[in-house]
């Protein structure tokens, strides 16, 4: 009966350090809330997430509202629900590099180009 008790223990054991490690590698995008500016579209964009959806403005102009968030191996993507794609790469906490991607059968792709962290 001891035996029995001492599995389950280890058992409960490692399923709890399994689940702590898989939150602990889980990878968020809190890195890429707030403002970014780029020197070559002399623009400064501020990403911004609430309750699950992402919006990206530049001031008043609001570039895309509600959009849904997909993370790839060090990329971000975020995807308007007119299919527009912006897809977003992590260079350094301090430097990203940003290309929208228009929708199947529209045009609006852009360059890839960086953004700068901007620092208050």
């Amino acid at each position: 009966m001891m035996k029995k008790y001492m599995l389950l223990l280890i058992t409960c054991l490692s399923l709890l350090t399994m689940a702590a490690c898989k939150n602990e590698s889980k990878e968020t995008a809190a890195w890429l809330e707030g403002d970014w500016h780029s020197k070559a579209w002399n623009v400064t964009y501020e990403f911004d997430e609430d309750n699950g959806k992402w919006s990206i403005s530049a001031g008043d102009y609001v570039l895309v509202a509600d959009a849904t968030l997909t993370l790839e191996e060090g990329q971000v993507l975020l995807t308007a629900t007119d299919g527009t794609r912006y897809e977003i790469e992590k260079k350094s906490a301090q430097l990203l590099t940003f290309q929208q991607l228009a929708k199947e059968g529209a045009q609006g792709t852009t360059v890839a180009v960086e953004f700068e962290k901007v620092v208050d």
